[in-house]
């Protein structure tokens, strides 16, 4: 991983280069911001959900005396605050009979703030969405708002309380409403209590191709005044709307969609304060593209897997490495779906990678990559005794090298276990500098969402080749090596922990695995994060606005949902993709993590996907909606780790650093973590390493 310091003084040294760009106006087009100006990047993708629960929107009052409508503009009057909120927005949903909801996202080339100079998302980007983020907080600005009785992080009760002032509602097909729990959250990157967002996060992982509706009421301001709503909202609320031509079209979705349904439910329409629905994509145009490449990747690379080159084999003398014995270091030939979208500017000319799309609008193959691989034998090894092999995911920004690091030789050596790894391209080492120039300008964005999509299939195509390919290998079947081809399993921490949920989803041939220090949902996890402080540092002062950083990073969360596992949780074991069978993970997060929220985990135990939280979670606090499950367990777990450390704030900001020092590294370093790890992943049983009192090794 960067060392903060490093990354700080490079982006900070950019930011000066830069900031001389600052009053050139960028157009919003492929060629100079790396958006999508191919037709074919605004398809449709395919393979997915084959059912919606909404219907398109209604155009048109019909009603006599209305004016007709204006064109629409890109901001959504109903909050002035900020062009793009309320987020999500119904405004941007467009009418498409083509897609599983019905609709696809349609930004304005000046909706959302990307960076420098007055740069913007280009809407291309997401118009192959049909909806928005299954993780989305719902967006909007109170001035002052008192929020003190409102659900917290801790206590979601509030939230489905009769009298709540905020109500979230999934709408089924039938257009009964059932009630989404939350938690709310004031920005914390913003002082001015006036322009202070609020955040209300789904307490739950949202369902796909939903319609879900909201509505706030009875809002007052710290003073304990009433918080009028804005001038659209009051327009569409009180019926006087048909005489504005910025809002006449939206009327007949106003009425059908929001206010009779709420209407129904009993809410007194004068109370609103705002109100609105959206509804989310489906699993058709989130995973499309990566359930194309891997299909098509797999059926190019058949049942072997990719070819293997060594390139260098390592021995070492026990007094060098007391528990391994060679590492083999080369690359292995992985099918490629990317292109080169070189972009410039004053600062220099960097090459990023992007789909290379199909006629059908999905990536197609592009010729071959050869990707690294790293792989440590134990000494175990030496004497023919049968191998299981352990693949590993790397942290952020970093290699399949750090196989070498964290206790992962102790294990091989002691479990019978090879390790080995490549690069999460997208978010290696090798993308630093192309994630330095794209933070000063998020239109780029997709240089890390398609090109981790790449970075994920060469990590399963490298399961496979281990073991099909690895044991024949003249270099290994020399030194006697014998695979166990029966165990496969996977482990990875930190950024390896996050996509590998993404990768158990995916994955055809490993059934088990385990997530150290994972989370979910980058758009809630970046703000909670050490990691990340640099690069808001950067954010801030291009995007000007706590407001437009906000913003900017729900609309890249869309792209991001690709390979996000907070759109994969789902189909790790619940609801598996087509030809793959339930597989099981066992997670392990750290109490007080700087890194990497635990919060965003319990999300996903209370979505009801089959992560049961074991038994002594935590002494300090159970979280809300969750009944613990008595070790032994036989199925997907979460296990929490505690050094001693308090849990962050409450609140979209990292932990405060203390002498106790950062738990993140820690668990994967115990006999007992790693005791726990291997017996599930042999078993699928998750046994009790702490005592029966929770796991406080400290």
């Amino acid at each position: 991983m960067l060392p903060h310091h490093r990354l700080l003084a490079l982006l900070l040294c950019s930011t000066a280069l830069l900031t001389g760009c600052s009053d050139d106006k960028k157009s919003a087009t492929a060629a100079d911001t790396g958006g999508s100006g191919d037709a074919a990047d605004t398809s449709t993708d395919g393979s997915g959900d084959t059912t919606a629960d909404t219907e398109g929107s209604a155009d048109g009052s019909g009603d006599t005396g209305a004016v007709a409508p204006a064109p629409r503009g890109d901001c959504d009057p109903l909050d002035p605050s900020n062009c793009t909120l309320p987020w999500p927005s119904n405004l941007y949903l467009e009418a498409d009979p083509a897609t599983v909801t019905g609709y696809h996202l349609a930004f304005g080339p000046t909706s959302i703030a990307s960076g420098l100079g007055g740069a913007h998302l280009n809407p291309a980007l997401f118009e192959r969405l049909d909806g928005y983020s299954v993780g989305t907080a719902l967006m909007a600005l109170f001035p002052n708002l008192d929020s003190a009785a409102m659900a917290t992080e801790d206590d979601l009760a509030p939230s489905l309380a009769a009298d709540a002032p905020i109500l979230w509602f999934k709408v089924a097909a039938d257009g009964s409403l059932t009630r989404v729990p939350y938690w709310v959250e004031l920005d914390a990157q913003e002082a001015d209590p006036a322009a202070k967002i609020l955040f209300v996060r789904p307490g739950i992982i949202l369902d796909e191709a939903a319609h879900y509706l909201v509505a706030f009421r009875n809002l007052t301001d710290a003073t304990g005044a009433a918080i009028a709503p804005s001038a659209a909202f009051t327009a569409l609320r009180d019926g006087t709307a048909l005489r504005d031509p910025e809002l006449v079209a939206r009327v007949p979705r106003f009425e059908e969609e929001v206010f009779a349904p709420l209407a129904a439910a009993g809410l007194d329409r004068s109370s609103l304060t705002l109100a609105w629905d959206f509804v989310t994509a489906s699993s058709r145009s989130t995973h499309g593209p990566m359930l194309k490449m891997r299909d098509d990747a797999l059926a190019v690379v058949g049942t072997q897997g990719p070819e293997m080159t060594i390139t260098e084999i390592q021995d070492y003398t026990e007094a060098e490495e007391a528990d391994i014995a060679f590492e083999v270091r080369g690359t292995f030939s992985v099918p490629y779906y990317m292109k080169d979208l070189p972009v410039s500017d004053r600062s220099g000319t960097v090459v990023g990678q992007v789909f290379n799309l199909g006629p059908d609008g999905l990536p197609a193959q592009n010729g071959f990559h050869d990707a690294p691989f790293w792989i440590r034998v134990p000494r175990a090894a030496l004497n023919g005794t049968p191998q299981g092999l352990m693949q590993f995911g790397h942290g952020l920004l970093g290699t399949g090298d750090e196989i070498r690091y964290f206790g992962h030789d102790s294990l091989s050596q002691r479990a019978n276990l090879i390790h080995f790894a490549t690069n999460w391209l997208g978010m290696a080492e090798s993308d630093e500098g192309r994630v330095q120039f794209m933070v000063f300008d998020l239109d780029r964005f997709r240089w890390l969402s398609d090109l981790t999509h790449q970075g994920v299939l060469d990590t399963l195509l490298l399961a496979r080749s281990m073991r099909e390919r690895f044991a024949s290998l003249p270099e290994i079947a020399a030194r006697g090596i014998v695979v166990n081809r029966d165990e496969l399993y996977y482990s990875g921490n930190s950024q390896g922990g996050i996509y590998g949920a993404t990768y158990m989803a995916l994955s055809t041939d490993v059934q088990r695995g385990h997530l150290g220090v994972p989370g979910q949902n980058y758009s809630t996890l970046l703000h909670r994060s050490k990691d990340f402080e640099p690069f808001f540092v950067v954010l801030k002062s291009t995007l000007r606005t706590a407001s437009n950083v906000a913003v900017a990073l729900s609309a890249i969360q869309l792209l991001w949902d690709g390979v996000d596992p907070v759109s994969y949780w789902k189909h790790i074991e619940t609801e598996p993709f087509a030809g793959n069978s339930p597989h099981q993970v066992l997670c392990a997060v750290a109490k007080g993590d700087y890194q990497v929220a635990p919060v965003t985990m319990e999300v996903v135990a209370r979505s009801g996907h089959g992560l049961a939280i074991m038994e002594n979670y935590d002494r300090d606090r159970t979280p809300w909606g969750i009944t613990e499950v008595p070790y032994p367990h036989t199925g997907s777990g979460l296990v929490l780790w505690d050094y001693g450390n308090p849990w962050g704030p409450r609140a979209n900001t990292p932990p405060v650093e203390t002498d106790l020092g950062d738990p993140h590294d820690r668990p994967r370093r115990l006999d007992s973590h790693n005791d726990q790890l291997i017996r599930f992943c042999r078993t699928g049983e998750i046994i009790d390493v702490c005592g029966g009192d929770g796991c406080q090794p400290e």
